[in-house]
C-alpha cells in the first residue's frame, strides 16, 4: 500500500532561499526512497510557502 506525506516549507524573506530549501528537501526525500508526487507554491499572507507531496 502506498503512503503519502505532505511537507510544508516556508521562508520569510526570500523566494530564492525558499527554492533552495525546497531543492534540499526534494533531494533528501529522493535519497531516502520517496517518490515526488507534487510540488506547489503559495503565499500565506506575506510568507512564501511550498507544499511537497511524497509517496513511498
Amino acid at each position: 500500500m502506498k503512503r503519502y506525506t505532505v511537507v510544508s516549507v516556508s521562508e520569510f524573506w526570500s523566494r530564492k532561499r525558499l527554492k533552495l530549501k525546497v531543492e534540499k528537501v526534494l533531494n533528501d526525500a529522493v535519497n531516502d526512497g520517496f517518490e515526488i508526487v507534487a510540488v506547489s507554491f503559495a503565499n500565506w499572507g506575506a510568507i512564501p510557502m511550498a507544499y511537497i507531496t511524497l509517496s513511498k
